[in-house]
């Protein structure tokens, strides 16, 4: 049934599970959205954040790097975008490779990070048959993909023995998207071709034939001040107390900002 029509394209969703997905995701030409949407200007917005995405977001994903694996190794990053958390993740000591598809953040990450990223999307054959990495992680990169299972058992092909898959997408069930509904920005970027919840995931990755060994919803706290600031009528004046305990439960709840997994190959 149809979730919503845009200007641009239609959402749908399952009537049976719930998965909200672009209609027709089958046909969308994802070069082309690449070359619209992640511009120049793009990047720009990218440095203005920059700061920001490197306390709010790398640090937080190169410390799960830290809880899941014993050693340093081999590690890929699909989507690299400018480049904020594979800089990171080089600095905590792993040797790093990256795949980025928009050329201008590709430049980008090289100028301000010294990184030399691949301008390439993800392909299976970019890869020789014995290369093999100890962490592939894509951060809210799931969510562009318009063939989310071929993608999964194409990346855990490239998976070490003992190798561990990490992603996070952002969450159907996020408070974001209560509050706005099918306005809010999740909803309308035209390049979101899945909107998943936990459910969605699970099932993705036993259709993957991956085990899951962590899942959990994640609210960062300076995305949950903006969505209380612009809908102060919606929810009351909260204290700053209250508003940790309102964090705490929307990732108990499943209701965090976004949903992280991390996925091994199944024995």
């Amino acid at each position: 049934m149809i979730f919503h029509s845009y200007a641009n394209f239609t959402l749908m969703m399952c009537k049976s599970c719930q998965l909200i997905y672009q209609e027709q995701v089958d046909k969308v030409q994802q070069e082309q959205l690449i070359k619209d949407i992640y511009d120049s200007n793009w990047v720009a917005m990218r440095d203005l954040y920059a700061v920001n995405t490197l306390r709010e977001h790398a640090a937080f994903s190169v410390l799960l790097l830290d809880m899941f694996f014993r050693k340093k190794g081999k590690l890929l990053e699909i989507g690299s975008g400018t480049g904020e958390f594979l800089w990171l993740a080089r600095e905590a000591g792993w040797q790093v490779q990256g795949l980025e598809p928009s050329a201008v953040a590709c430049e980008y990450a090289n100028d301000r990070y010294g990184l030399n990223l691949r301008n390439e999307l993800w392909e299976l054959n970019l890869f020789e048959a014995d290369e093999k990495f100890d962490a592939i992680v894509f951060w809210h990169v799931l969510e562009h993909i318009p063939s989310p299972v071929s993608f999964m058992e194409q990346v855990s092909t490239v998976l070490a023995p003992g190798g561990r898959i990490l992603f996070s997408v952002p969450n159907q069930h996020s408070l974001t998207n209560a509050l706005q509904g099918a306005s809010s920005p999740l909803f309308t970027e035209e390049d979101h071709l899945f909107h998943y919840a936990k459910r969605h995931i699970e099932h993705l990755m036993s259709l993957s034939h991956l085990e899951i060994i962590s899942l959990f919803s994640r609210e960062e706290p300076a995305r949950l001040e903006n969505d209380l600031r612009i809908h102060p009528g919606t929810i009351p004046s909260l204290s700053e107390k209250e508003k940790i305990k309102m964090m705490i439960g929307l990732q108990a709840g499943w209701n965090g900002h976004e949903i992280f997994c991390v996925a091994g190959r199944s024995i």
